[in-house]
């Protein structure tokens, strides 16, 4: 009888891994879903002791869903750092792990990058160090440790080339930063200049180190245009003599013709900390971006700017969707904007603290420790769902991102979310 014990623990593992206990479906007195019976449960943990933070940004495959993995930080228990797991979306099965990390301090964030899911290999930049990772199989395809230093996290690709930016040597080495666009083949790492960006200050003081930002890129778009790809990006210019006072600023390239459609227009005045935020939305032939306080439309095409809104903190998450703007404001609030004129159809007040995505006229985020749905017409909420995990643990919240499927044949989709314990699947409204 002893020799079948392995088998069956190893079935009692799948099924607790995959399978979640019975959660029962319940409202509010408002009829908000408050509690809800997901499709499968699936760990994010090592030991269910080191919670899954990092990626920031809803990776979906033809496969899976890119989630953190939450592990022991090599040598140092007491820390835990992520690295990425890939889901069956079905079944919440684990296809691959990715933990190819050149040192013992690195963690994987995706937070303002837009890889091309239709290829075959994620680009993911931490420092100095570039890696390239094989989406079917989880394999390492390259890594490499480049002479500059990376100067932010935004990138963007399509299916052989990956575009980011660095802060070259020779101004590291005069303690400055200010960042230009290189280029890389997504199936080698290599990589080299693409252009540099023009900034008002140029000389830093001798020392090293990154004293002094005389500007950077916080948001980079591929985006195709009668049928020829051009890269769009933001960053934001230091204005002499105060270091803090920045110009944020909008370009559009085009890739194929190697030449600017417009450069460096700037989106406001001046402005003390006025940096761009980098979650550059791109629909309907129109550019939403944020900076500070403010959110701006502008023509695609031209640059030109179609209207402003000033709100009362820092302007945050945003999802371009239809005719309209959702934007997050740091004060805890969600508007939902007209699209076209920057009006507010309607307002809730949440902390959000995810991306913003939409399906079938329902929106989906985490805000306020739970995982939200709002439909999007009416701004009616109609999910407000506790983490099932945080009886197990406090900081077992809902976190990071939320990601959405469409239904097969005619069917609802599926709604994926994790509280860094373990992942979850629901069935979406629609």
């Amino acid at each position: 009888m002893r020799r079948y014990l392995p088998a069956i623990s190893l079935l009692a593992l799948l099924l607790t891994a995959c399978n979640p206990d019975k959660i029962v479906t319940k409202t509010d007195a408002e009829g908000v879903v408050i509690q809800l019976s997901p499709v499968w449960r699936s760990s994010v943990s090592e030991q269910s002791k080191y919670l899954a933070n990092d990626i920031g940004q809803a990776i979906v495959t033809d496969r899976g869903v890119l989630f953190p993995k939450g592990a022991m930080q090599p040598g140092k228990p007491q820390y835990s750092r992520s690295y990425i797991v890939l889901k069956d979306q079905d079944t919440g099965e684990d296809l691959w792990t990715w933990n190819d990390f050149m040192t013992d301090f690195e963690h994987f964030d995706l937070y303002k990058s837009w890889p091309d899911l239709k290829g075959s290999i994620l680009f993911h930049s931490s420092g100095n160090r570039g890696y390239g990772i094989d989406l079917q199989t989880g394999k390492t395809v390259w890594k490499t440790t480049y002479q500059d230093t990376w100067s932010g996290v935004p990138t963007a690709a399509n299916k052989d080339t990956y575009y980011n930016t660095l802060n070259a040597k020779q101004n590291y080495d005069q303690a400055i930063s200010k960042p230009d666009i290189y280029v890389g083949d997504l199936k080698t790492g290599d990589i080299k200049p693409l252009f540099s960006l023009v900034y008002s200050n140029s000389v830093g003081q001798p020392g090293g180190g990154y004293n002094q930002v005389l500007g950077g890129v916080n948001g980079i778009r591929l985006v195709t245009i009668n049928g020829e790809e051009h890269l769009l990006f933001d960053y934001f210019d230091s204005t002499y003599p105060t270091m803090y006072w920045y110009t944020p600023r909008i370009s559009l390239y085009n890739l194929v013709r190697k030449e600017f459609v417009y450069e460096g227009l700037a989106m406001k005045e001046a402005g003390y900390m006025l940096a761009v935020n980098g979650h550059l939305q791109v629909n309907n032939g129109k550019v939403y971006d944020a900076m500070s306080r403010y959110t701006v439309c502008h023509d695609l095409l031209t640059g030109k700017q179609l209207w402003e809104r000033v709100f009362g903190s820092l302007c945050d998450y945003q999802l371009a969707t239809g005719d309209k703007l959702l934007t997050y404001i740091s004060d805890g609030h969600l508007y939902c904007l007209d699209a076209n004129t920057g009006q507010t159809r309607w307002q809730q007040e949440y902390v959000v603290t995810s991306n913003l995505t939409e399906l079938n006229g329902v929106v989906y985020y985490t805000a306020n420790q739970r995982l939200y749905a709002t439909d999007l017409q009416s701004g009616k909420l109609l999910w407000k769902i506790d983490s099932p995990d945080a009886n197990r643990n406090s900081n077992a919240q809902f976190r990071g991102f939320v990601a959405v499927v469409p239904g097969k044949a005619g069917g609802k989709g599926r709604v994926y979310a994790h509280t860094g314990l373990n992942a979850y699947c629901y069935e979406a409204i629609r």
